[in-house]
């Protein structure tokens, strides 16, 4: 029994076949085009054959039947990933044309401009994330805190970092991290004044704080990201990384970005991390 995963993206659906495709495939393939219609969002379909050994010949029509209420909406449709064997079958039958075999879906996405451009890591994207650790810590710790020159991300023991709030910045288009880094002592002495404590050693109830602060940063930068530039990001979960951890990021896999903040307590820095999804 075969069975269809629809994939939804911005303005397009994946649809990834498993299995041979019959006429129980084909129900589920009808209710998923269906809701395709209803939603009135997607220009485009794309076929993913990869795991297709075989289509029954008695399901043509039911599918063309579909391919063509979705091109009656302006929805195009192109099938990837199908094994020669499969293809020469379809040739066999004078159906292959139908399919719309292509070997990219950049270049569909192009064809109908729904290839977003590429996100640069440049001042107006890093900026956000400047201001938003400016104003978390302002508020928050009550810190007056002053930027530094924005220069090449450099390794951690560069600036004797050791302890680091990490969360994800990432979404359909491109995956990163946001990471606040901090010698020990600096943010100690940032959460004792805070909590009107005197620790003297990282303990949990510090790791939880600079994770905290690590959320609400991200959370002021992506606002002002969609608001300014329709950027929007994923939700992440925030985690803290100590010395030992630290081989967790490798910054060769991204561009990135370093921007030192000095307060009264002492210099902290926020990396930026981006790389592109294929």
């Amino acid at each position: 029994m075969g069975m269809v995963e629809r994939i939804t993206k911005s303005h397009f659906s994946v649809l990834a076949f498993s299995g041979d495709i019959d006429q129980d495939c084909v129900k589920s393939l009808s209710m998923i085009f269906d809701a395709i219609l209803e939603d009135e969002k997607d220009k485009l379909i794309i076929l993913d054959f990869k795991s297709v050994e075989y289509i029954s010949p008695k399901i043509y029509n039911e599918i063309f039947r579909l391919f063509k209420s979705a091109e009656e909406k302006s929805i195009l449709i192109y099938t990837i990933n199908a094994r020669s064997k499969l293809i020469r079958e379809l040739k066999s039958d004078y159906v292959d044309e139908r399919f719309n075999f292509t070997d990219s879906i950049s270049k569909r996405l192009q064809e109908l401009n729904l290839k977003k451009k590429r996100i640069e890591l440049d001042v107006n994207f890093v900026n956000p994330f400047i201001q938003a650790a400016i104003d978390t810590f302002g508020v928050q710790a009550n810190l007056k805190v002053l930027p530094g020159k924005v220069s090449k991300a450099k390794d951690f023991e560069s600036y004797e970092i050791g302890l680091i709030g990490s969360i994800d910045v990432q979404n359909e288009q491109f995956n990163g991290r946001l990471l606040i880094c901090f010698p020990d002592i600096v943010f100690i002495s940032i959460y004792n004044q805070i909590f009107g404590e005197d620790y003297t050693e990282l303990n949990d109830d510090v790791k939880d704080a600079i994770a905290e602060f690590t959320n609400i940063t991200l959370g002021q930068a992506k606002a002002s990201l969609n608001q300014n530039r329709g950027i929007v990001i994923d939700r992440a979960i925030p985690s803290v990384l100590l010395k030992e951890n630290f081989s967790e990021v490798d910054l060769s896999k991204y561009e990135s970005l370093m921007i030192p903040l000095a307060t009264k307590m002492g210099s902290f820095y926020i990396y930026i991390l981006l790389g592109a999804n294929e």
